[in-house]
């Protein structure tokens, strides 16, 4: 219980002084908690506006991503809250509601523990090219994760938060290559687990955080290259 308040403050205090968009909208966030063998798992924060300035709503659940069959996943619905802003002046009111899925029971089950980020490609830089997610230093570059493979985990996040995506994967080249940027990354034995946003605020309706586990064979093998005289 005490865990779901937290990621509750927090979505509140990332938001408290922002503004709704007047237009019907939604958008997800994952935040990437830890993983297993298996899978990995992350916080899923659901954002919708129904439309107008004084109202949205979040629903926060705690998801497993399979890393061997990445279309299998859980989503369990932790909390869920209503804000509303009926003085239109600012002065707003949240109704939560608490389920009794107990997060710390979920991942003690699972064998997993939370997980810092990672510091040790610092010393590289990252961005998106043609939608591929290159790694890089001031003399040369190599794709760590190729267009399909970043598509394809920002769909299963589209899915999961609306229907309408068609946009964001035909128009790649912007939404990847001019919007998306790594976050933080996560190191483990097997896999890397990259976190990446794409927009430019929490009111652009294709504002979205979602995460790319790369083979770590993969990322020793570009950073073999890279430091390669």
């Amino acid at each position: 219980m005490r865990l779901i308040k937290r990621v509750l403050t927090l979505t509140l205090l990332f938001t408290l002084n922002i503004s709704a968009t007047p237009d019907q909208a939604s958008w997800g966030r994952l935040i990437f908690i830890g993983h297993n063998h298996s899978s990995f798992f992350c916080f899923f924060i659901k954002r919708n506006y129904p439309g107008g300035y004084y109202e949205y709503s979040d629903s926060i659940f705690i998801c497993k991503f399979s890393m061997k069959n990445d279309l299998s996943k859980e989503k369990s619905l932790l909390s869920a809250m209503v804000c509303r802003d009926t003085s239109e002046k600012g002065q707003w009111d949240t109704l939560a509601t608490m389920t009794n899925f107990s997060a710390e029971k979920y991942l003690d089950k699972h064998h997993v523990s939370y997980e810092f980020s990672s510091s040790d490609l610092d010393r590289f830089g990252f961005f998106f090219r043609n939608g591929n997610l290159f790694l890089g230093n001031n003399s040369k570059n190599i794709v760590i994760s190729d267009l399909e493979n970043n598509l394809h985990y920002l769909k299963i996040l589209l899915d999961t938060t609306r229907w309408y995506n068609t946009q964001m994967l035909r128009n790649h080249h912007f939404f990847l290559d001019k919007k998306a940027k790594i976050v933080e990354y996560f190191r483990g034995n097997d896999f890397y687990f990259f976190v990446i946003r794409t927009g430019s605020s929490a009111i652009d309706i294709n504002y979205y955080q979602f995460v790319v586990p790369i083979n770590a064979s993969r990322i020793r093998t570009a950073v073999e290259y890279l430091e390669r005289k």
